[in-house]
């Protein structure tokens, strides 16, 4: 199973608390899930329907800003993103992984998945997506510039590779989308 009984799970986006009741059982008595709802009917809707789960913090908030996260073995977001957050990358285990939309801004991309292994994030694509914006953790130069990736090369998503911290060597034929501080790494021709 991909999310295991002791493991601690961020989830943006509880709305009434469906998944997170899901993700509760997934992980256990022993694990915690930490799910966010940044609109407030819906975060104490959340919160009266799991009352009854000691694993389950609610938080009324915006997760992209949290400071006190703890390390986390999982993340999955359900509101489309053009960056992943680095405090989510900072505080995810040495071998955690993410699930994060990647979308422009007619809310189409694709499903991340991201797997830490030690200090590199490797990445690839679960698929086409679309969701509602996550505000905080978007920037339009990012999705102007995810969405000519995605138009210029929707197959390159076959290929996407690593997701690196930092900005792309001006000379980065593996580059296949470069946002503020990050970059994501497509494999050679030759090498797929």
């Amino acid at each position: 199973m991909w999310i295991d009984n002791g493991d601690t799970v961020l989830q943006l986006g509880a709305g009434v608390g469906c998944f997170t009741a899901i993700l509760s059982y997934l992980v256990g008595s022993k694990g915690h899930v930490f799910a966010y709802e940044i609109e407030e009917p819906l975060a104490q809707r959340a919160s009266e329907n799991l009352t009854h789960l000691s694993n389950v913090s609610i938080v009324f908030g915006d997760a992209v800003h949290a400071g006190d996260l703890p390390q986390l073995d999982h993340v999955i977001a359900f509101a489309g993103a053009t960056h992943p957050p680095l405090n989510w990358l900072d505080r995810l285990s040495s071998n955690g992984r993410m699930m994060l939309p990647l979308t422009a801004a007619d809310h189409k991309g694709f499903m991340m998945l991201l797997e830490r292994e030690g200090g590199r994030y490797l990445v690839r694509s679960l698929g086409p997506c679309g969701y509602y914006h996550c505000n905080s953790a978007r920037s339009e130069n990012e999705s102007k510039a995810l969405q000519n990736a995605l138009e210029g090369d929707f197959q390159g998503l076959k290929q996407i590779e690593e997701l690196r911290v930092g900005q792309p060597p001006s000379q980065a034929s593996e580059c296949w989308y470069a946002g503020n501080n990050f970059w994501i790494t497509k494999r050679s021709r030759q090498a797929a």
